[in-house]
């Protein structure tokens, strides 16, 4: 069986680089961090969160998945901190915003 591949699974032609080349001259690097990283040590479970007023109905969240896990993330929060980072079913993550 063959399958095709739709637009969004091609590779982008770009006149520059390849896409999966990471230039480190475009990168914007300094030795302190201007925002601080958002360091999740703790979760809870969104309805308890909405429960608790944490988080209400109209809170935009960000919402990532990972092993069959799912965490929200503020989007407040994340325009704020940029990075946030933590452990997920014993696997780190990372996201950026």
């Amino acid at each position: 069986m063959t399958t095709q591949a739709s637009e969004m699974d091609k590779p982008i032609n770009n006149s520059r680089k390849d896409l999966t080349e990471f230039d480190h001259n475009r990168a914007t690097l300094r030795d302190k961090n201007i925002f601080p990283p958002l360091y999740v040590n703790a979760t809870i479970s969104l309805v308890e969160a909405l429960k608790r007023g944490d988080v209400r109905k109209d809170n935009h969240l960000m919402v990532i998945e990972r092993n069959d896990w799912m965490l929200a993330l503020l989007t407040k929060q994340m325009i704020y901190h940029h990075v946030a980072q933590g452990e997920m079913a014993g696997e780190p993550w990372m996201v950026s915003l």
